[in-house]
């Protein structure tokens, strides 16, 4: 084995961060730049950051050579590449801010004045997977198929695309922050809102207007490709809860729980092959739907950038995206760095990660709980099991909402005055207490299928609450004095 040496002609590299940390736009990447500013010190790279938030870990001096607190705009980043001169520019873990400001730089011509080089993902990169066109012409040019749409730049032409493409549609703003930017319109004054609301929120006043594919199940995988052409999938992340809710918002397992191993690994293959067109060196970030029917795959966004779900599969498995993808941006290779004792190699899998999220709704009694593509968790909690059914029951007594688990805890709101009107409402519509309903569905005597068609919840995941429900009915019909080794041990497997 060849080992690469890091790149010669780079010193001094300028990153950029991602702003004050809002709902939507998580502390996960002040994570990221602490950790690839650490990584890029070690390798004796001198580091410029800046970043409007002064109260991050990234900011810290300690790690970071020269900080600037400045306005996220592109003036500010013009004038500290001035200041600076540095030779490189990596903005893959400031988040979409950081990602706009790169995509702004490279389009505004400026570059010429500057001999500073993109590390890990370009100008030309975020251009093919933000413009919402090229996004398109990318996809369909490698025989990957899309959900079906076209792009808008103006009223009466979004108008005209959502009549056509009929309701359900979804709208979905170019280069819009995360958490913001996609909506699901009902009805043509609905519509007429969103696309208003979608140029708003877009810098190049440009949305995709496509059908919606409201019930798919939603995948994502972590990939990183070295600039050698080799790849990695370092995990597999699967949505509990169908296309529709915002990943954000929904219970997540990692790794993907119920892939058939082929369908797992056409989907590598697919991941494979778009990160090697774009050309990303690090990480990237796929997001695909499934057609829980008839198994049809569709490409809904790419994420040639650290994202949320990267952060949840680096602690799943304690493979240190950042870190990784900061050695391959500066040369290294994906063996020379997997041979380094401080990296782990590619993850193996005996164990499962669940990640559910936090709502403080209670602090905003007026907010609509109803949950759907904008993002309202104000945070998460992540539990490690030997199956699903133990890191999730682990998982909900984190949440600190006074819950020991699922059900059985002492805690359950009396059932007798539930009707089954409002379970199904519960069922229906995503809310924040649909874990603990869909539990009371099943309790009540609903079928696991009715459960299924009324939530759009994956069928393995009705059937891991439908076995708990049952070992809880198992356990009423035992007291301590004769309860069995067998089924003492079966329980707090668990959880």
């Amino acid at each position: 084995m060849i080992l690469m040496p890091k790149r010669e002609d780079i010193q001094k590299i300028l990153l950029i961060g991602p702003g004050p940390i809002v709902i939507g736009q998580s502390g996960e990447f002040d994570y990221a730049l602490h950790q690839a500013c650490r990584v890029l010190k070690h390798e004796g790279f001198k580091t410029v950051l800046i970043n409007s938030d002064p109260i991050t870990l990234a900011t810290d001096i300690t790690e970071t050579d020269t900080v600037y607190i400045q306005p996220l705009t592109l003036e500010s980043l013009l004038q500290v590449i001035e200041l600076e001169k540095p030779d490189a520019l990596l903005s893959v873990f400031g988040g979409q801010i950081a990602v706009n400001l790169a995509y702004l730089l490279a389009q505004s011509g400026r570059l010429d004045q500057f001999p500073i080089k993109f590390l890990g993902s370009d100008g030309h990169i975020f251009e093919k997977t933000e413009d919402r066109l090229r996004f398109r012409e990318l996809i369909t040019g490698l025989g990957l198929n899309l959900p079906s749409g076209a792009i808008a730049t103006g009223i009466d032409e979004g108008m005209a695309i959502g009549q056509q493409i009929g309701f359900p549609a979804v709208i979905r703003a170019s280069l819009a922050l995360e958490g913001a930017g996609v909506m699901v319109a009902y009805n043509m004054e609905e519509l007429e809102e969103f696309i208003e609301i979608g140029f708003n929120a877009s810098p190049i006043h440009q949305v995709l207007i496509e059908k919606s594919l409201s019930g798919w199940r939603e995948l994502e995988f972590e990939v990183i490709r070295d600039s050698y052409d080799q790849c990695l999938i370092v995990s597999s992340v699967e949505s509990i809860d169908p296309l529709g809710v915002h990943i954000g918002d929904s219970a997540v397992t990692i790794p993907a729980y119920d892939l058939a191993p082929l369908n797992y690994v056409d989907l590598t293959e697919i991941c494979k092959k778009i990160i090697k067109k774009l050309g990303v060196v690090g990480g990237m970030n796929l997001q695909l739907a499934m057609n829980p029917a008839s198994g049809e795959v569709v490409i809904i966004e790419v994420n040639p950038r650290f994202t949320k779900s990267g952060a949840l599969v680096a602690k799943a498995t304690g493979f240190q995206i950042p870190a990784v993808t900061s050695k391959l941006a500066v040369g290294y290779d994906l063996n020379e760095v997997l041979a380094d004792s401080h990296w782990q190699s590619q993850p193996t899998w005996d164990y499962c990660a669940v990640k559910l999220p936090c709502f403080s709704f209670e602090k905003f009694p007026e907010a609509d709980q109803v949950l759907g593509t904008t993002m309202k968790s104000v945070g998460e909690v992540m539990a490690l099991g030997c199956d699903f059914k133990e890191a999730f029951q682990k998982a909900i007594r984190s949440m600190m909402n006074n819950r020991y688990g699922l059900g059985a805890d002492g805690r359950d709101m009396d059932e007798s005055k539930l009707s089954l009107v409002q379970i199904k409402e519960k069922l229906i519509n995503p809310n924040v207490e649909r874990w603990f309903y869909l539990r009371y569905a099943l309790k009540s005597g609903m079928s696991a299928q009715e459960v299924a068609n009324l939530s759009k919840l994956s069928n393995w995941f009705i059937k891991e609450i439908q076995e708990l429900v049952a070992l809880e009915k198992e356990l009423t019909t035992y007291a301590l004095y004769n309860l069995t080794p067998a089924i003492l041990l079966q329980a707090k497997k668990w959880g």
